[in-house]
């Protein structure tokens, strides 16, 4: 009798951890949220399924929706508008976990630099840095927000004022 292949076992253990974030049961969709996140992608259908549960009702799963993506970087950049609109939670975990996620995208388009803006107002530190670092790796992408990064250089954090003096130099 043939063992399954690793790829072969990988392929079951994705199918199943996708089913399991329809699950009505939130801990079931976290658990999913967070295996797949540690699977990495390697289906299609990985990254719209965290993408759905970014929209969760249970801030938990929106949390490991998000820190999931951001493990996946590039490849979850279908998700943009999905994590941008989490930058507006009201749970500051679940908005630090966007935001690094977003940075961990970057480069970002232009059409996404007026949802990021939010970001920088933040009252989390680590929110504010995490934005400040994807809009300096999107280059003159960045431009839209050029008035919200000239604000940012006045913050209370160094590294936040280092990410957005390396974004402003991208294109001034």
């Amino acid at each position: 009798m043939l063992q399954p292949s690793a790829m072969e076992m990988q392929t079951k253990h994705v199918e199943v951890e996708l089913k399991r974030t329809l699950s009505n049961d939130f801990e079931q969709r976290v658990n999913a949220a967070n295996k797949l996140g540690e699977l990495g992608y390697m289906d299609m259908g990985v990254v719209p399924a965290l993408h759905y549960l970014l929209q969760d009702v249970s801030k938990i799963v929106r949390f490991s929706a998000a820190r999931a993506l951001g493990k996946m970087g590039k490849a979850a950049h279908i998700s943009l508008f999905g994590l941008c609109q989490l930058l507006h939670d009201e749970d500051l975990l679940v908005r630090e976990h966007a935001a690094l996620a977003l940075r961990n995208i970057a480069p970002l388009p232009i059409t996404s630099m007026q949802s990021l803006s939010i970001g920088l107002t933040d009252y989390n530190p680590k929110v504010r840095e995490h934005i400040a670092a994807a809009f300096a790796k999107s280059g003159k992408a960045a431009q839209p927000a050029e008035q919200v990064l000239h604000n940012a250089l006045s913050d209370q954090v160094e590294s936040v004022r280092w990410y957005a003096a390396a974004a402003l130099r991208e294109f001034t």
